[in-house]
């Protein structure tokens, strides 16, 4: 497949459609002459305890010594995801850490969202942090974000849900702190607005090409200063302004739930792997790989490779552990 790299380190087909990676894999499976079968619902792990044995499904048996669960998480079910591996990884004693939302859009109850005085907006190159109990922040990303009728979304707010959601279990609810322009500090910032400011216009005319006009617009009325001539905002209240413009905190309640958001966070329990081979420490034969292991990444193909290096992983060592029961 063909990629191209974006902002972020971020890696796409040049195509821009998933169906290149779905054909990709299909091309592969068909020049090794993989057995595919479709529409087949695997119910259960056969093992003797110790090792596997084998799969059944709703109507057969198939013996094998080596088996990988790579069942995915539980978002997207339209895909065919159940959680079904997690259910399997269990009932052979594995721990399954607790699931959660990540790569998620974020849902404020904040009356400016309610009253979607902002949606549709979309900034580019801003940084969004989450902060902790005692407001710091724990993580900020500087990427592009969208504001809609439910909260926020877009790259940023995407990679900050997983450190949303873990925050939220100790905290309700989350703040998370927009800066606008992080590429201007917070001493340079104050005197361009004023600089700007000189002028007979009204404020937020003057000051039009700092953000976007609803944006700047809703940020004077919140100082109260979208009706002043600009030469009358004194410099304390364009300071106000700076701070508002590079520290803008808002709440928020929730993510989207599992079967909306694009990773699951959580899943098998990485301390119960071999991590050289992807080998359970629990059932000898049996595998894991992809997002049904405790571990997620960002969007943009962190995720797939994640997937496509345990599933290599995996692949080599239980191809080879079933070489030795063919002898």
């Amino acid at each position: 497949v063909v990629l191209k790299e974006e902002d972020h380190g971020r890696m796409f087909p040049v195509t821009n459609k998933s169906k290149t990676i779905v054909e990709a894999l299909l091309q592969a499976i068909n020049d090794h002459h993989v057995t595919l079968l479709t529409n087949t619902v695997v119910t259960k792990l056969i093992h003797d305890g110790s090792q596997i044995r084998g799969v059944r499904t709703e109507t057969d048996e198939f013996s094998a010594p080596s088996v990988i669960l790579t069942t995915g998480g539980r978002t997207y079910p339209s895909t065919g995801a159940t959680g079904d591996g997690y259910k399997m990884a269990k009932k052979v004693g594995h721990t399954i850490t607790p699931l959660y939302p990540t790569e998620s859009p974020l849902v404020s109850e904040e009356s400016f969202i309610q009253e979607r005085t902002l949606q549709g907006i979309s900034l580019q190159d801003i940084t969004l942090s989450v902060l902790d109990q005692k407001g710091k922040p724990i993580v900020a990303h500087t990427m592009d974000l969208l504001f809609t009728h439910f909260g926020l979304s877009g790259p940023a707010a995407l990679r900050c849900s997983s450190f949303v959601n873990q925050e939220l279990k100790k905290q309700q609810p989350v703040t998370v702190v927009l800066d606008c322009l992080p590429a201007k500090s917070h001493e340079a910032l104050p005197q361009e607005l004023i600089q700007s400011a000189a002028s007979k216009k009204q404020l937020p005319n003057a000051l039009a090409g700092f953000l976007p006009e609803r944006l700047m617009t809703f940020f004077l009325q919140q100082l109260d200063l979208h009706e002043l001539v600009a030469e009358k905002a004194s410099p304390e209240q364009l300071a106000a302004l700076a701070s508002l413009i590079k520290g803008f905190s808002i709440t928020i309640v929730r993510t989207f739930p599992l079967e909306k958001s694009f990773v699951t966070g959580g899943g098998v329990h990485l301390k119960e792997i071999n991590p050289k081979t992807m080998e359970s420490k629990k059932i000898n034969g049996l595998y894991f790989a992809g997002e049904l292991l405790d571990i997620n990444g960002y969007t943009g193909g962190f995720n797939i490779t994640a997937a496509f290096c345990t599933g290599h992983v995996s692949g080599k060592n239980a191809a080879e552990t079933a070489s030795y029961f063919s002898y």
